[in-house]
């Protein structure tokens, strides 16, 4: 009796070990089963494009516990659930697969006719580059041979030729020409450098009408930018705590445009990001 106990716990032990779909007791892109018809989503965010960002809009939702996603009928489809991944009743197409949301490395693929759950990647371009580098020493160096043995001695004279002309041109310019040069690439690198930085975490202080588009109800920073980024419209936000309470403002315009707050309250805690922004 004691040698069939430990067999069957060792056999236990080694089938959940083998589990791809179990991490940690949670389950990470399995089919739902669960036979509980009566749990039902909480919510079905649009607009979302992948795995990791369903978990985003779970982990935005203090009652979220879990999350089902896939392609179904040509449209991808994120639904919130506040049970265990485990507890989710299947569903009607077998496209959807469910998380719960402590699960790590949840797939950032867009799901296709071909891959609808969107857990696969596209290994093409990997297993190119393995072939690539899988070549030896003596077979690169007979392609270089080769590519170098190609070129006709017409076309050795055309480059040669340009090389000169080149130096030519590089000797031809004086001083300061140099210097001017210089000076106008710096300052196109300080200019696109500019355009392309964002305004984080300031206190907005703009002298303009600008209006929120939105004010949705959170309880975190994070929760507020999650806003932002399913507003399509939304280019920039404002958060902070008043009264202990999050506010939250959606803006269509750069945070640099923001204008300043119309309460002393909002004024020492509201805080203004774009959209790109790293909270």
């Amino acid at each position: 009796m004691y040698f069939s106990t430990a067999v069957i716990a060792a056999f236990a032990a080694t089938y959940v070990s083998a589990s791809p779909l179990m991490v940690r007791g949670n389950t990470c892109g399995a089919a739902p089963a669960s036979s509980k018809t009566s749990n039902q989503p909480i919510s079905q965010p649009s607009g979302i494009q992948t795995s990791a960002a369903c978990q985003t809009q779970c982990k935005a939702n203090s009652s979220c516990t879990s999350f089902c996603f896939g392609l179904v009928d040509n449209t991808i489809q994120c639904k919130l659930y506040s049970c265990a991944a485990s507890a989710v009743p299947k569903q009607s197409s077998a496209n959807l697969v469910v998380y719960d949301k402590a699960c790590s490395a949840v797939p950032s693929v867009v799901p296709t006719s071909s891959n609808p759950t969107g857990k696969k990647v596209d290994n093409s371009q990997t297993q190119s580059n393995s072939d690539s580098g899988s070549k030896t020493s003596e077979q690169k160096a007979q392609e270089s041979k080769k590519a170098a043995a190609s070129k006709t001695s017409e076309q050795k004279a055309q480059e040669s030729k340009k090389a000169q002309e080149s130096k030519k041109v590089d000797a031809s310019k004086t001083s300061e020409q140099k210097a001017q040069e210089s000076k106008k690439a710096d300052a196109s690198k300080t200019t696109q450098t500019q355009s392309s930085a964002n305004t984080c975490g300031t206190k907005p202080s703009a002298s303009t009408k600008n209006q929120p588009i939105s004010t949705p109800s959170v309880t975190s920073e994070d929760a507020c930018k999650v806003k932002c980024q399913a507003n399509s419209s939304c280019k920039s936000f404002t958060c902070g705590k008043v009264d202990n309470a999050m506010v939250c403002k959606l803006y269509s315009v750069a945070a640099a445009q923001v204008p300043a707050p119309s309460t002393t309250a909002q004024k020492n805690v509201l805080k203004a990001y774009d959209v790109g922004c790293s909270i």
